[in-house]
Parts: C-alpha cells; sequence; structure tokens
C-alpha cells in the first residue's frame, strides 16, 4: 500500500491511542473555517494520522477495503458504469477487479491535470468500453489479440497503422464519436509502445 507522508514515531503504538488522535483531529478540523487555509491543513493531518493508524496492517486494509467496495457497490454508492478512479471497475453492477497494492493514484502536477484525464478517458474506453466489449474477451490486455497479434507478426507496424486509420477517420464525424475514436488511436499507441518495451 502506497503512502502519502513518512512514517511517524507513533506507527505501531497501540491502536486505541491511535483512533483517540484521530478523532482529535477530525475535532480540529470542526474548529477551523471551512475551506481556509488551516481547515485544508488540519483535513491533511486527518490523512497523516489515518495513514499511521493504518501503517503495519495493510493485509487488514486491503481485505477491508475489498469488503466496503463490495458493500458499497450493492447498495449503489457507485457511479455507473463504473468505479471510477483508475483503480477498481465494475461489470453488470458487480466489482469485477480489485488490484492492490497501488490503492492511490499517481501525483498529477498542477497544469497537467487536462492531459491525466484524457488518458484516463483512453483507459477507461480499453477497460470499460468499446476496446473491452469488441476486443478484450475477458482477458488482461497483455493477452488480448491487440497484443498477441503483433508478437505473431513480429512487428508493431498494423497497431501503428490502426492509430493512424483512426485519426484520418475521426476527422469525419462529429464531436463526440471523434473524440471515442481518438481516445481509441492512443490505446494503438499504448500498445505499440508495450510492444517496442518487451521487444527482444
Amino acid at each position: 500500500m502506497k503512502y502519502n507522508f513518512p512514517a511517524t514515531r507513533f506507527v505501531g503504538g497501540p491502536l486505541s491511542k491511535q483512533v483517540e488522535h484521530f478523532i482529535s483531529e477530525v475535532n480540529e478540523i470542526r474548529n477551523e473555517p471551512m475551506y481556509s487555509d488551516a481547515w485544508w491543513d488540519e483535513v491533511a493531518d486527518l490523512k497523516h494520522s489515518l495513514e499511521t493508524l493504518t501503517r503495519g496492517h495493510e493485509e487488514e486494509m486491503k481485505a477491508a477495503m475489498m469488503r466496503v467496495i463490495h458493500k458499497n457497490t450493492t447498495r449503489g454508492y457507485y457511479r455507473a458504469p463504473d468505479v471510477s478512479d483508475g483503480d477498481y471497475t465494475m461489470e453488470h453492477g458487480k466489482v469485477v477487479h480489485l488490484p492492490v497494492p497501488n490503492l492511490l493514484r499517481r501525483t498529477v502536477c498542477q497544469g497537467y491535470e487536462p492531459l491525466s484525464r484524457v488518458l484516463d478517458d483512453a483507459l477507461d474506453q480499453a477497460q470499460n468500453g468499446k476496446g473491452s466489449e469488441r476486443h478484450g474477451q475477458g482477458l488482461p490486455f497483455k493477452d488480448q489479440p491487440i497484443m498477441n497479434i503483433p508478437k505473431l507478426q513480429n512487428s508493431d507496424i498494423g497497431l501503428m497503422y490502426q492509430a493512424i486509420k483512426k485519426l484520418q477517420e475521426s476527422q469525419r464525424m462529429d464531436k463526440d464519436a471523434a473524440v471515442r475514436e481518438r481516445l481509441g488511436a492512443i490505446n494503438y499507441i499504448a500498445a505499440s509502445i508495450l510492444f517496442l518495451e518487451n521487444e527482444s
């Protein structure tokens, strides 16, 4: 499990004291004007306190997070059609992918949020949308035809052709369809990068 803060000297202490400290941080948030810098500092302190509480209990937390996601999925708490912060996906209302240990997203530098959103949309299309429905066959990405066919041909030229073809065809489409087509092009380019990285 990835953490945002350095470990404190209180890690490994009695959980009862950790819980008391966590509650005290909640109370400190209440004492600050909402959305002020001091309020956000206390929110960060609260997150820091929770990390201190859970350090050393990673396996228990992973199991607990899976149970909570399953429970909240059955209650309909998550956005349809996916639990979409990039870590969990859903299919027909059920959680079907619970990857650990990377439960926290990588940091996006200020000013790069639009690029992050587009890349996330491309990933979402591959694992939940058209890419998964038409080509996924229920397999991990590395085992899908998009990756296996270039291996058989010992060439990624077909992947580059598909990316160019999608970009060209998108010029004749309405805006929404063009965006979807260009997201597909991103995924073909990503597959060509994976091919290149794995090439001996």
